[in-house]
């Protein structure tokens, strides 16, 4: 795929703010046991991306409930941050089938390790769109590399 560097750990908010100037496509967080987002992580990240025209969801598909205090409550998945609807509804749809049918679901529920359930999602994502072949993850969330593979038509 070309990549010559190892990706940057860098803050949620960067990661929404290159979604929102054309710079990355998505962006997953995925839901860590014994961890709980907070608000200030993502609230103004979520108002860039959609501002600019993107969505962000929990990975369920639902919108981010920012009025639970200091915690985002129920992301038993985790976070999708998009360049528009029709990457997203994929993404969603790939989540939404690993949870349902496939068999690393109960690897990915109870994954002793971080690493382990974002290999999984991997391997998930990459049954359901079988143009993406891909271990390549940007520490939390996947890099513009998936523009190529997710073109909206």
């Amino acid at each position: 795929m070309g990549v010559r560097k190892k990706p940057m750990r860098v803050y949620s908010v960067v990661k929404y703010a290159a979604i929102a100037c054309g710079d990355a496509e998505v962006f997953m967080k995925f839901a860590q046991s014994r961890y709980k987002e907070k608000i200030w992580a993502h609230a103004a990240g979520v108002v860039i991306v959609e501002e600019a025209g993107g969505v962000v969801t929990d990975a369920g598909g639902r919108n981010l409930d920012f009025s639970k205090g200091v915690y985002l409550e129920g992301l038993d998945r985790g976070i999708i941050a998009c360049s528009g609807q029709v990457l997203h509804d994929k993404f969603i749809g790939a989540v939404n089938c690993m949870f349902a049918t496939m068999h690393h679901m109960y690897v990915c529920y109870n994954a002793s390790r971080e690493e382990e359930s974002k290999v999984c999602l991997l391997q998930c994502i990459t049954c359901t769109f079988a143009t993406i072949h891909c271990s390549y993850a940007t520490g939390w969330g996947f890099s513009s590399l998936f523009r190529d593979w997710f073109s909206p038509s």
